[in-house]
């Protein structure tokens, strides 16, 4: 009833008319100049109410006391992990040349990493691989131009060069490319030794966190291919030969369709497309694109979920005790929040929580 009370306070210093009833909970209305005078309203009510009603036993403390002052929102960084196993740090590098490999300038620029020039011929291009770590976003030049976003917990490895006639990469987590036109060379993307996205030129989103149930592909403008596969045949061992796809399945996206793999069998059976590939039709866009653009979009999300989120951005341990709240939330929050201020706004969507050892969330019992 609480978080019920706080919410109408909010409720009512905004439009009535986009109050959004059970069982949606609404966040707020997405609009980023409100966002944290909405936020500033939310906690003011809830301190207000929990004043009113805390309990009188003293054990009470707002979330921000409770949390420790350390757990910061996720920022730009990542690891380059060289192809003879070297590792840079890429949080704190300056401007600038970094190192040349095979006649390719890795260059920082700007927060993010770029390769110049076309690499050496006759020789076979090394490899590199980028990861975020828990806590990181970055972005990425690719030798042909194709721009690359990486969100936490990512990575993607990609040589230095594109020889050949094919141009290949490997990405786990969650990645969005704009990819350089080339008519001669596809774009091939190997995600999680699970599935693999050929493009020629195009933008897309892929979603492939290996705790969660599913991969996901959205195309944003262009056009995929999207193939089910088991093959985990060794791409970078020969950079120069065309590979050949063994798929089980494939399907061919258009602009604001998703293609979902399911690693689910039961799943898998429920989709009506073969070999467990789900397409979704006019998905939303802005919602898909949230992390990148700076927001947790956690509109038709559970609190697990949103929760997920949450994890890889702040850095913390989640836990559940039985009985989670099955509801959805309405709404998104910028990224660059506290995550006493976020938790707040979920507990006044209708989740209660916890901490504990100031980095444990647990999400109690409706």
């Amino acid at each position: 009833m609480r978080e019920r009370r706080i919410w109408q306070q909010v409720r009512e210093q905004t439009d009535p008319e986009e109050y959004v009833p059970a069982p949606v909970h609404p966040i707020y209305r997405r609009r980023t100049w409100n966002i944290a005078a909405a936020v500033a309203i939310l906690i003011a009510a809830g301190a207000f109410l929990w004043f009113q009603h805390k309990p009188s036993d003293g054990d009470w403390e707002p979330l921000a006391k409770k949390l420790d002052p350390g757990i910061k929102p996720g920022s730009d960084g990542a690891v380059l992990t060289l192809a003879d196993g070297t590792e840079i740090l890429l949080d704190s590098v300056k401007n600038g040349v970094i190192l040349n490999q095979q006649g390719t300038d890795i260059v920082m620029k700007d927060g993010r990493l770029q390769y110049n020039e076309a690499g050496e011929r006759g020789k076979e291009p090394s490899w590199n691989t980028i990861t975020t770590p828990i806590g990181r976003q970055f972005k990425v030049l690719l030798p042909d131009g194709t721009q690359v976003w990486l969100n936490a917990a990512s990575s993607i490895t990609y040589p230095t060069f594109f020889a050949g006639t094919e141009r290949r990469v490997e990405v786990t987590g969650e990645v969005f490319m704009d990819v350089a036109k080339d008519q001669r060379k596809k774009f091939k993307v190997k995600v999680n030794n699970q599935a693999v996205v050929e493009v020629t030129g195009t933008e897309f989103n892929v979603k492939a966190y290996a705790d969660e149930a599913s991969m996901a592909t959205t195309l944003i403008e262009g056009s995929v291919k999207l193939y089910r596969t088991t093959d985990t045949s060794c791409w970078k061992c020969t950079p120069s030969a065309a590979v050949a796809i063994k798929p089980e399945a494939s399907v061919s996206l258009t602009p604001g369709q998703q293609g979902v793999i399911s690693s689910n069998v039961k799943e898998q059976s429920k989709t009506k497309t073969k070999a467990g590939i789900l397409v979704l039709n006019d998905v939303d866009k802005d919602k898909i694109l949230a992390w990148k653009n700076g927001f947790f979009n956690f509109t038709g999300m559970s609190p697990r979920e949103a929760m997920n989120q949450l994890v890889r951005w702040y850095n913390i341990e989640v836990v559940y005790e039985d009985n989670v709240p099955e509801i959805e939330f309405f709404g998104d929050l910028r990224r660059d929040m506290s995550l006493a201020d976020v938790l707040t706004a979920l507990e006044a969507a209708g989740v209660q929580f916890k901490v504990t050892g100031g980095r444990k969330i647990v999400v109690l019992p409706h």
